[in-house]
């Protein structure tokens, strides 16, 4: 959650994709926020402000599930 709000994201949309990354480690978790964070960001400036709310809801969960889980086994390897 607090890396999303660090880049200036939404709180309503940190939140979501934080809540996604809950049973995750702390790294992969933290590399797969990073990542849809910037998503997220490139996203507002391209999609109309009532309709980046769905946009985001459908997208940044599934994303950073998956980003998550592919970093995930890696992470643990070099650890």
């Amino acid at each position: 959650i607090l890396t999303c709000l660090k880049f200036g994201i939404n709180p309503v949309f940190a939140v979501l994709t934080g809540l996604v990354l809950f049973d995750f480690k702390l790294l992969p978790a933290f590399i797969a926020a990073y990542f849809v964070a910037f998503g997220i960001k490139a996203l507002e400036k391209y999609v109309p402000e009532g309709l980046d709310l769905i946009v985001v809801i459908l997208l940044s969960p599934a994303i950073a599930y998956g980003i998550a889980s592919i970093v995930s086994p890696s992470v643990t390897a070099v650890l």
